[in-house]
């Protein structure tokens, strides 16, 4: 089964996103925000299993700032000077299921959708201007290169036996100004060639959407979301 469109799972990923800050029932949150994190850490648990155990490992913080902050209510459990109320449950689960919503979308996103074809959608599609899908995408592609930049500045720092750690604001001087020259000399001549290219005189092509059968699963997916919210 081919992917899904880059398009539909970034608008599916945008709408549950906002479900998550406009449900306000705890039975919704943990129905809804379980289906987005099997279905998200099932995607992109090889890709991002490190984040996905993190999530996980974050409860026992979020147990105890809980247990702080939400002990109230009737007792749930007890062992000696240990008293976790109601408050403290409810408050984990409505904290842990409203994130792991948009958790789980992004997920779903960063696994299905392909970068490249995801920018041109953005043209494509919801005709964003040239110049902002152009920015998007070479910030996109300026990463890989400012972290090989921050890795060479490592290296001389180091040649010039400057220490490693930035510890005061002259680390972070020596840091920060080199990288900001090389990235802003960067962008000018990026901005040049992309001139130099039309990119002030080409016409984008709009298209109409088709929807494959992935995209109608997701579409599926989403609207069953939003019937449990509305009805259940």
């Amino acid at each position: 089964m081919r992917k899904p469109s880059s398009m539909i799972t970034f608008i599916y990923a945008l709408i549950v996103s906002l479900l998550a800050f406009m449900i306000k029932r705890i039975d919704h949150l943990i129905i809804i925000g379980s289906m987005n994190l099997v279905s998200g850490a099932s995607l992109g648990f090889r890709r991002f299993r490190g984040l996905i155990i993190l999530y996980i490992a974050g409860v026992v913080g979020l147990f105890i700032n809980s247990l702080l902050v939400s002990n109230r209510g009737e007792v749930v459990f007890s062992l000696g000077w240990l008293v976790v109320r109601e408050g403290v449950l409810r408050s984990v689960a409505d904290i842990f299921f409203r994130l792991g919503m948009i958790f789980g979308a992004t997920l779903l996103f960063l696994s299905l959708a392909e970068p490249r074809e995801f920018i041109k959608d953005l043209e494509r599609y919801l005709r964003l201007p040239k110049g902002v899908v152009f920015s998007i995408f070479y910030a996109l592609r300026l990463y890989p290169l400012l972290t090989k930049d921050l890795d060479e500045i490592m290296l001389v720092r180091s040649e010039r036996m400057r220490r490693r750690m930035i510890i005061t604001p002259g680390d972070v001087s020596s840091l920060v100004v080199p990288l900001l020259n090389i990235s802003l000399e960067r962008a000018v001549w990026a901005g040049i060639a992309a001139e130099m290219r039309g990119l002030s005189i080409r016409r984008p092509v709009y298209r109409g959407k088709r929807f494959s059968t992935t995209d109608l699963l997701i579409i599926t997916f989403l609207m069953i979301q939003i019937l449990i919210i509305i009805f259940i």
